[in-house]
C-alpha cells in the first residue's frame, strides 16, 4: 500500500458518501455524536445504507461533504499538510485508501510506494 504524503487530495476530491455499518456502530460505542450528526440512514431493498458527511443543518437530508464540498474532517496544518480530525476513528474506506499507486495518481496524489 502506498504511504500517505498528507496532501489531502483524497479528502477534497473523493466524495465519500457511504460507510459500513461497523463504522457507525463504532462511533455509537465511542459516543461520537459529532460524527453521528453527519450520518443518515436510508433503507432499501438491499438493506440499510449509511450516508455520511451530511450537513448537520440539513434535517437528515443534506448533501454529502462538508460545508465547502470536501470531507468535513479535513484540516490543514500551517505548513499546508492535510490531516484528518477523526484519524483515530475514521471510516474503513478512508483507512484503506489508496489501494495502490495508480488509484492515488488518478486524483493527483503523490503517495509513495
Amino acid at each position: 500500500m502506498p504511504a500517505c504524503v498528507r496532501c489531502g487530495k483524497c479528502c477534497v476530491l473523493l466524495h465519500l458518501l457511504t460507510v459500513d455499518a461497523d463504522d457507525v456502530a463504532r462511533w455509537r460505542r465511542e459516543g461520537r455524536e459529532d460524527i453521528l450528526c453527519r450520518v443518515g440512514e436510508a433503507r432499501g431493498p438491499d438493506g440499510t445504507t449509511h450516508e455520511v458527511w451530511l450537513s448537520p443543518h440539513a434535517d437528515g437530508g443534506g448533501s454529502g461533504g462538508g460545508d465547502d464540498g470536501h470531507c468535513p474532517w479535513l484540516r490543514h496544518t500551517p505548513d499546508g499538510y492535510g490531516i484528518c480530525a477523526i484519524h483515530e476513528t475514521k471510516p474503513a474506506r478512508c483507512r484503506d485508501y489508496p489501494a495502490g499507486c495508480a488509484q492515488a495518481r488518478s486524483i493527483g496524489c503523490m503517495a509513495e510506494p
